[in-house]
């Protein structure tokens, strides 16, 4: 069994593209993910992002090898010329890119018409990173949260994702604040439960997590709130970019799992 299995029959809400600096309060204030649409028409540039174009472009890229279980864990990277990552993506062997875009502490420069734009909700004081994300297809993560509210754009392809809100917490067996291995991993946002194999005797509380299952195709944008678990694996070539925005109120700090993550 998978973590799919445990979807609802609800569906997510889908809504145009969202305009002005307040735009997104009525879905972070009641911390509930939306599907955007309009991605191309608000960002007319990106309609050019897929990789043949990007790889044009760029001389190497970041990357990541998956674990033993084939998830990536986003624990170490390597650098690798482009034409390498074109023979990693044409041969299926396993990598993912993540390149740093834009935010504290990028450095690369890219090419004038690589320009990453803000959308107008999110605050240039209250963003943290933005990343391009490149794989062949079948790459997967960790069923986790971030604490910072984050927004992915699929311009290439398309991704599955499944969504269970902060409420389910007590559910989906993250780390324990005392689990010293977690710590020193970066782990602390994850859920312990292998998401392609779910062992329901291993974690019996899991079946009554109830989430909400859905594709992202490309053109389409998901807001994905502070403190949402969120599992997400690709299906073919896929190329996505995300933003990651602190912009949480004192309620949210203060319920799970958000307050877990600052004992941890």
């Amino acid at each position: 069994m998978t973590l799919f299995d445990l979807a609802t029959s609800n569906t997510l809400e889908s809504a145009p593209w969202p305009s002005g600096p307040d735009a997104l309060s009525p879905w972070l204030n009641a911390r509930k993910p939306v599907l955007f649409e309009g991605v191309y028409e608000r960002f007319p540039v990106m309609r050019d992002w897929r990789y043949e174009w990007l790889r044009k472009r760029m001389t190497s890229i970041r990357i990541q090898r998956p674990s033993e279980d084939g998830i990536y864990h986003y624990l170490g990277f390597e650098r690798i010329p482009i034409q390498k990552f074109d023979e990693i993506l044409e041969t299926g062997n396993n990598a993912y890119a993540l390149e740093p875009l834009k935010g504290k502490g990028v450095s690369q420069t890219f090419p004038p018409d690589f320009k990453v734009e803000l959308p107008e909700f999110i605050a240039e004081s209250m963003f943290r990173t933005s990343n391009l994300y490149v794989g062949a297809g079948g790459n997967k993560s960790l069923l986790h949260y971030d604490e910072t509210h984050s927004l992915l754009m699929m311009l290439e392809g398309r991704k599955r994702f499944m969504l269970f809100p902060p409420s389910e917490s007590g559910h989906l067996y993250p780390y324990s604040i005392f689990n010293l291995r977690a710590l020193l991993q970066d782990r602390v946002i994850d859920s312990r439960v292998d998401c392609s194999d779910v062992d329901y005797e291993r974690f019996p509380a899991l079946r009554q997590a109830r989430g909400i299952a859905g594709t992202l195709e490309a053109g389409q944008a998901l807001l994905i709130p502070a403190g949402t678990w969120h599992y997400i694996e690709a299906d073919g070539l896929n190329v996505s970019i995300n933003y990651f925005w602190f912009q949480n109120r004192l309620r949210d700090w203060l319920s799970r799992p958000l307050l877990d993550f600052w004992f941890k």
